[in-house]
């Protein structure tokens, strides 16, 4: 099962069009952030996976943003208040 979750994988990394900048950091930054939910990402069709990829890294960033324990409340509060500016 592993060998073909592997082939499958190296099948869906190559069909990803990486012309965009843009989304060529999206999937470098999820293979960071999140080598198994990444797996996941890349096994859904090709017309969801980008917005679903998109998605997920800006709610980790929000996630990351509130818990970060060492961000004073004056400055996480706001930022997160206006972080869909941002997008």
């Amino acid at each position: 099962a592993m060998v073909r979750l592997k082939a499958h994988q190296r099948r869906v990394r190559k069909s990803v069009p990486l012309n965009d900048p843009g989304l060529e950091f999206c999937y470098a930054k999820l293979q960071k952030v999140s080598r198994s939910f990444a797996v996941v990402i890349m096994a859904l069709d090709h017309q969801v996976r980008d917005a679903v990829c998109i998605f997920y890294l800006v709610l980790r960033a929000l996630d990351t943003v509130e818990d970060d324990m060492a961000i004073p409340l004056d400055v996480k509060v706001p930022e997160l208040l206006s972080f869909h500016e941002k997008l």
